[in-house]
């Protein structure tokens, strides 16, 4: 989920094109949505750790 800001900056930096506050916003919304994901289901692993450490 990080790949469309990743590849908006390589856009930018190797083709010089600038981007602008739509391209902006909507790679940062798919990047962040997929990293809000990734921390939930890496807190959810964790979470069950803990408890199976527990018991």
């Amino acid at each position: 989920m990080v790949i469309p800001a990743y590849l908006d900056g390589a856009i930018q930096a190797y083709f010089d094109v600038e981007s602008n506050n739509k391209r902006r916003f909507i790679t940062g919304l798919i990047t962040g949505v997929g990293s809000m994901s990734m921390a939930s289901l890496i807190g959810i692993y964790i979470g069950k750790l803990i408890l199976t450490l527990i018991n």
